[in-house]
């Protein structure tokens, strides 16, 4: 019971510099050169369900295939450090990795496009106005 009392304290902890640092180690080589730990720090996101003991840490990055390999990573780093962190707690256990499947995307509205099909509306009514008017003209 003690445990549940304390999911808010872990989540913090999965924030702090010393797992954060710890995740940026277990990152393969080519992602410690693109992420620092503060990086990871920002894009790592820590959420629990109200009476449970279960955590969910999400990566949010621009790439589907880095996100679950720095979501593992932290969640490694949060077991090896846990113990030392919380001597009289029980043992982390992890459930199940992360996988690239499970990366979901967000997309949002493009302004370069709207700008573009703007500009296109915007000339080709300028050109039906433009014919419409002098067709007008030489009618009257």
């Amino acid at each position: 019971m003690s445990d549940l009392n304390m999911m808010d304290t872990y989540e913090d902890q999965i924030k702090d510099p010393q797992v954060m640092n710890r995740a940026h180690s277990l990152l393969p080589k080519n992602l410690r050169k693109k992420y620092s730990a503060k990086e990871i720090e920002s894009d790592v996101h820590v959420s629990s369900e109200d009476h449970s003991l279960v955590m969910e840490i999400k990566a949010t990055t621009s790439s589907k295939k880095n996100s679950p390999k720095i979501a593992n990573a932290v969640a490694k780093a949060f077991k090896d450090e846990f113990k030392q962190m919380n001597p009289s707690s029980a043992e982390v256990k992890l459930l199940a990795p992360a996988k690239e499947k499970d990366v979901t995307s967000k997309t949002s509205p493009s302004a370069k496009k709207y700008a573009v099909l703007g500009a296109a509306l915007g000339i080709l009514m300028g050109m039906l106005i433009a014919f419409g008017w002098t067709s007008y003209r030489k009618i009257h």
